[in-house]
């Protein structure tokens, strides 16, 4: 059951940013870097935790890969949180075009997708 409330949440995020792209650019653009961290710092580290869980739970060598890369999300969102870097991150991804958004938004929606038809 917890995977499917993940992967629903994954789906609903990767529409946003297939359909809605130019909104989540226009809103980093306005805010000042302490928003900028609340944002970026719950995102990354949601990510991590995903991972680390599906990692933990599954066996095999790709969970266990998967679970190194939890390992770093969560580590990259406590360095992003307490950095000088998030600033120069916000305007890094604030010039990303919005194609660049809606292919990461299909990658939500198959990583939402995957994690909902999850056996546990």
């Amino acid at each position: 059951m917890f995977f499917k409330i993940i992967g629903i949440f994954w789906i609903v995020a990767g529409l946003y940013f297939v359909f809605r792209p130019a909104s989540f650019i226009d809103r980093l653009k306005r805010k000042g870097v302490r928003t900028v961290r609340r944002i970026l710092f719950p995102l990354a580290l949601f990510l991590g935790v995903t991972f680390v869980s599906f990692g933990l739970r599954q066996s095999g060598v790709f969970p266990k890969v998967i679970l190194f890369f939890g390992i770093a999300g969560i580590i990259k969102a406590f360095i992003l949180l307490n950095s000088g870097l998030t600033g120069k991150a916000a305007e890094i991804i604030a010039k990303v075009p919005p194609l660049f958004y809606r292919a990461g938004g299909l990658i939500y929606v198959l990583i939402g997708v995957f994690l909902f038809l999850l056996k546990s």
